[in-house]
């Protein structure tokens, strides 16, 4: 009576595998819920993010609505949640800032300035990319 069980591991492996597929999927998934469809400004010039910031991204439509983390924002509340983000990330905390092209800089200067009065210097404005026109 020497019976013995052979185990497979191949269906465990295909689990493994399934779970690995569906959360790269969900979490691409909800980064994209958290990030609205806006007509960004075009640029031929940029540069890549910091990594080792901690950003804070405030989402700002054509028609003035105000987004943060996917949560509407009023706007007399935008100083504020960006003194929090100082507060709690310190020196590395920085903000970017998506916003639509049809929003005049009268609108956009008020964040600036509370970017800059929380103290944070480091801010970026999120483009697309445009190609260059070519040199003569």
């Amino acid at each position: 009576m020497n019976d013995r069980v052979n185990l497979s591991m191949t269906p465990l492996v295909d689990v493994v595998f399934l779970l690995i597929i569906f959360f790269l999927v969900s979490g691409h998934l909800a980064r994209r819920e958290n990030r609205p469809p806006l007509d960004l400004p075009a640029s031929t010039r940029g540069e890549k993010l910091d990594p080792a910031a901690r950003w804070l991204t405030i989402h700002l439509d054509a028609k003035r609505t105000y987004q943060i983390g996917g949560a509407v924002v009023a706007p007399e509340q935008i100083g504020r949640r960006i003194r929090e983000h100082r507060d709690r990330f310190g020196d590395i905390s920085a903000v970017r800032l998506r916003v639509d092209a049809a929003v005049p800089y009268g609108t956009i200067a008020p964040l600036l300035k509370d970017t800059s009065d929380a103290g944070i210097d480091q801010i970026t404005l999120v483009t697309t990319r445009r190609s260059a026109p070519p040199r003569p």
